[in-house]
């Protein structure tokens, strides 16, 4: 099935104090969307009180049949009603009845009516998506979906629309709310507002049971642990602070790396034997004053 809702493009905009403009999307004969088209059309001709004759509705709903097989269809049915010089539309019933010979699908309503019969709430589906889903095939179905008595087709029962959701909806939903609303009952639009409350505490306790399993989320203030460095040992020579050409400068000399003297090799360096001996001598007496 199509999403009928694409068909209706109704944007009200008041143009003064008491009457609401609506504009109507254009009708491409589809025929999926041909249910929604009628029904929009049936919106504007309501509210808008200048298109009060015949011939100006004909005209109104030929005006939206500009695109694809409805602009063909538009094209023929003008030629047919032009005769002897004279446009002869008819009346607006006779063309709406051609209208629908044309593109309403064969069986609209036997499909509809399949469809809502095995039709079921599926486990990641919302009521509120189930329903939605059931009233567009109802509707289609013929499915009487008002409360009001008065307005009821002859030998239509109210219950059959909550009847028929009932065997749509998930089982222990549909118990609750006849607890709730102390069955039988004929007010389906208050069927459904204590079924969709029911559904709207059943997901927030399962969201709320989600988060008492997983638990909080992580601050995105995450500790960064830092950690220090090595100590130096202090008798490692300390080539890394010389630059480039120090280095070069000293190996053509054939100098010391420590005490940038010549004739001997850095581990024959007196000075950095002293050094070593006099930072040993500063080790014990550290360590042997830790234990005093």
């Amino acid at each position: 099935m199509g999403d009928s809702s694409t068909a209706i493009n109704t944007t009200i905009v008041p143009t003064d104090s008491s009457t609401p403009k609506i504009s109507v999307k254009p009708f491409n004969g589809n025929r999926n969307l041909y249910h929604a088209f009628k029904d929009s059309i049936k919106l504007y001709l309501l509210v808008d009180e200048k298109l009060n004759t015949e011939e100006k509705k004909i005209a109104f709903v030929l005006s939206l049949l500009n695109e694809g097989e409805a602009r063909i269809w538009r094209t023929n049915f003008l030629k047919a009603k032009h005769a002897n010089g004279a446009l002869n539309l008819g009346t607006y019933a006779a063309f709406m009845n051609d209208l629908d010979n044309t593109f309403k699908r064969d069986n609209e309503e036997d499909e509809a009516l399949f469809n809502v019969h095995r039709m079921k709430q599926q486990k990641d589906e919302s009521a509120n998506q189930a329903v939605t889903r059931f009233c567009e095939q109802a509707s289609l179905a013929g499915i009487d979906l008002t409360t009001n008595p008065l307005i009821h087709a002859e030998g239509a029962s109210p219950r059959l629309a909550i009847d028929y959701l009932k065997s749509v909806l998930n089982e222990g939903l549909v118990n609750k709310v006849t607890l709730d609303i102390n069955e039988p009952t004929d007010n389906i639009e208050n069927w459904v507002k204590i079924a969709l409350r029911y559904d709207k505490v059943y997901h927030q306790n399962n969201l709320l049971q989600n988060f008492r399993k997983k638990g909080p989320l992580p601050s995105r203030n995450t500790f960064i642990p830092r950690y220090p460095c090595k100590e130096r040992n202090p008798d490692t020579m300390n080539i890394d602070r010389m630059t480039i050409e120090e280095h070069d400068n000293l190996m053509k000399k054939g100098a010391c790396f420590f005490c940038k003297k010549p004739r001997h090799c850095t581990r024959e360096c007196p000075n950095k034997r002293t050094n070593q001996s006099n930072q040993n001598q500063k080790r014990s007496s550290h360590d042997t004053a830790r234990y005093i």
